[in-house]
């Protein structure tokens, strides 16, 4: 719908809804395609190399190439790269890339990882002017949607966190209410979310907003779930006995 009101096509909400769930599938889908399609290939064509810099730097040219060729075929570039780095980092694992190899690779991609959340917090603090932005007329409305954003995320996950059923295997043989619990409130968000929601087009309507709202949902989670969730998981005997075990 947002693609749609960007285009200036003034459709009916029946249409609105019936081709912006079409656009969604096609590039959602078509992006998980490509993804999983180069993951497989990289993987494939790592297994006949043993140098440790070469594997390392291909990894590198496949996030930026998968990307690339997702954003050529008017896909999802994020969706992409994440369903390959999914494919490299388990089926790659375990068939493509070496011991030597994997330490390498682990160690520079945690580094980087580390610097582009970084750099993507500071980007979104640079975006936005907390003196502008109480000073605006409509702070106040901003502050009110940021918060029922934060409720509605907190509501989806304990909908699908309670859609669990007791005899999924990860969790046959425990206590599954408190793990219910502890699934729910480590729901946390950070760069990925602030990457999909910086990479939106300027002119997409109320833009700012949404990464108000975003920057919100992600400040709440890290700094009232995560730091909250140690002495949430000390008062939850069942957990706490089952982890030591």
């Amino acid at each position: 719908m947002v693609l749609l009101s960007i285009n200036g096509q003034g459709l009916q909400p029946a249409q609105a809804w019936g081709q912006g769930l079409s656009t969604f599938l096609l590039e959602g889908g078509g992006s998980v395609v490509v993804g999983l399609a180069c993951g497989f290939i990289v993987t494939r064509g790592v297994r006949l190399i043993d140098d440790p810099m070469i594997e390392t730097t291909i990894t590198i040219v496949t996030a930026y190439g998968v990307y690339l060729i997702a954003d050529f075929l008017h896909m999802s570039g994020i969706l992409a790269v994440i369903c390959a780095g999914l494919v490299l980092g388990s089926y790659g694992r375990k068939h493509g890339l070496s011991e030597r190899t994997l330490e390498v690779t682990d160690n520079f991609w945690a580094m980087s990882a580390f610097l582009v959340n970084a750099l993507l917090f500071l980007l979104v603090g640079a975006q936005i002017n907390p003196v502008q932005f109480f000073a605006s007329p409509d702070a106040y409305g901003l502050l009110l949607k940021c918060a029922l954003v934060v409720c509605s995320v907190l509501v989806s996950r304990l909908v699908m966190v309670l859609l669990i059923p007791s005899s999924f295997p990860p969790f046959s043989g425990m206590r599954l209410r408190s793990w219910r619990f502890v699934i729910f409130w480590s729901g946390l968000r950070g760069a990925l979310s602030l990457a999909l929601v910086l990479a939106l087009p300027l002119n997409v309507p109320d833009r700012s907003a949404l990464i108000y709202d975003t920057y919100a949902v992600v400040l709440f989670t890290l700094l009232g779930q995560g730091l909250s969730l140690r002495s949430i998981l000390k008062k939850l005997p069942s957990v706490t006995r089952k982890l030591v075990d």
